[in-house]
C-alpha cells in the first residue's frame, strides 16, 4: 500500500524525479539519488535538503549519483559520474576522490558501486573502467584490479572484452551466499539462491558489465 507520493514539482528539495538510488541512515534519514543531484529527507520534519554540484569546493563532485554507501562512523560515500563524494553529518560538507593521473588515485572516475572492508575500514570501488579499487582510508593510497582477457576471442561471447574493466553492477562484501562463477543475470544485481561455503565467506564478489562474478 502507497501511504505517500513525492515529486520534484511539490516539494522543492527533492532535486529530481529520475532517482537511481535510495538509501537511509541509522537515523532514519532517506538518501535520494538522482540524476541531477542529491536529496535527503528528514523522518521527523518530512523536509528535504538538496546538495548540487557548484564551484564551491565544498559540494558534490557530479549531480548524476549511481550509488550510496554508509559506513561504519556514519560517513556517506556516493559514487558519481565525476568520483566519489564522501558527506558526513558533523562536517555537514563534501570531500572528493578524483582519478589524477600523475599521483596514486582514484583509478576511473565513473563509480558504479562501493562497500567497506569490515576488518580493514578500507573501501572497494567498483569503476566503469578500471575494474575494482581497494581504497585504504589509513594511508589514503589505492590499489587496483582489473581482469584482462586472453586475445582469442573465440572464446568468449561476443562484447566481453569490451566491458572487462566494467564494474557497472554490484560489489557484496561478506558474502553469506554463494554465486556461481559464471553470472547470466543482465539486471545489475546479484541472485544468489545457495549457502556459502565456509572458505568462500567473508570474500568480495563483483559483477561486472561482461555479465561475470569476480571473487576477491
Amino acid at each position: 500500500q502507497v501511504t505517500g507520493r513525492y515529486d520534484a514539482a511539490s516539494n522543492p528539495g527533492l532535486v529530481s524525479d529520475y532517482i537511481r538510488v535510495l538509501k537511509t541512515d541509522s537515523e532514519g534519514r532517506l538518501w535520494i539519488g538522482t540524476f541531477d543531484g542529491l536529496s535527503i529527507r528528514d523522518p521527523q520534519s518530512g523536509r528535504f535538503e538538496r546538495h548540487v554540484h557548484t564551484s564551491d569546493p565544498g559540494s558534490l563532485s557530479h549531480n548524476s549519483i549511481r550509488s550510496i554507501f554508509i559506513d561504519a562512523q556514519r560517513g556517506v560515500w556516493l559514487g558519481t559520474y565525476y568520483g566519489v563524494s564522501y558527506y558526513h553529518p558533523l562536517a555537514r560538507r563534501f570531500g572528493i576522490l578524483r582519478h589524477d593521473p600523475v599521483r596514486n588515485s582514484l583509478g576511473d572516475n565513473t563509480v558504479s558501486c562501493i562497500v567497506e572492508d569490515p576488518s580493514s575500514e578500507s573501501l572497494w570501488i567498483g569503476t566503469n573502467d578500471d575494474g575494482v579499487n581497494l581504497y585504504d582510508r589509513r594511508t589514503g593510497r589505492f590499489s587496483e584490479f582489473t581482469i584482462t582477457l586472453p586475445d582469442d576471442l573465440a572464446a568468449y561471447p561476443a562484447g566481453k572484452r569490451a566491458g572487462e574493466h566494467d564494474v557497472r553492477a554490484s560489489i557484496i562484501r561478506d558474502a553469506e551466499k554463494f554465486l556461481p562463477e559464471e553470472w547470466s543475470g543482465e539486471s545489475g544485481d546479484f541472485a544468489p539462491d545457495e549457502e556459502a561455503s565456509e572458505e568462500k565467506r567473508g570474500t568480495i564478489l563483483v559483477a561486472e558489465a561482461n555479465a561475470e562474478v569476480a571473487r576477491y
